[in-house]
């Protein structure tokens, strides 16, 4: 299916592979790496290379109290060898975010501490967003999102939209899972 980031279609509606691992130690300390095939640079930015995306990022989360926690980190959106910079501006993107989850609703703030993804101008580009995880029972989950993107300095306002998604998705077990959204 297509890999969409905050709704925006990154393989141009075809399918994506993508694989994951991440490493969480008991103080709440935690880094990964995610990967996936991406077709935009190309589609949309007229880059001539740029296929991948790698997401390393690393965090720490705690429980505060009963029922409330907090998540604080970084990530880092690379496209190894992509040629968007000579077009518009390298796509590579670092954000830092924080989150606060009590019970089952989640609200999170992340911000590009650099351009935001090819968008000239969009240091400080941002996104705040709210989900619930909806236990449905036997390994599935509902979660209702809702978000709102903000990109700055892009022509008629036009980095900035709200999207929303509903995704079921059930647990496998063994670090196997799926979903439909």
């Amino acid at each position: 299916s297509d890999y969409r980031f905050r709704s925006i279609a990154q393989t141009s509606f075809n399918p994506a592979v993508q694989l994951g691992a991440d490493y969480t130690h008991t103080s709440g300390v935690y880094a990964g790496i995610w990967a996936s095939n991406v077709t935009w640079l190309k589609d949309y930015v007229g880059a001539t290379d740029g296929s991948t995306e790698v997401d390393l990022y690393a965090g720490y989360k705690r429980e505060i109290a009963p029922s409330l926690s907090f998540d604080i980190g970084m990530i880092r959106y690379q496209y190894p060898g992509n040629t968007a910079g000579k077009v518009l501006v390298d796509a590579s993107t670092t954000e830092l975010y924080g989150a606060l989850t009590f019970g089952m609703v989640t609200a999170k703030y992340s911000q590009a501490t650099t351009n935001f993804i090819a968008n000239i101008g969009s240091q400080g580009a941002n996104y705040l967003e709210l989900a619930a995880a909806f236990d449905l029972g036997n390994g599935f989950t509902l979660t209702p999102h809702v978000g709102r993107q903000s990109i700055p300095n892009q022509a008629g306002n036009a980095g900035d939209y709200t999207d929303w998604s509903l995704s079921l998705t059930k647990d496998f077990g063994n670090g196997m899972s799926g979903s439909v959204a």
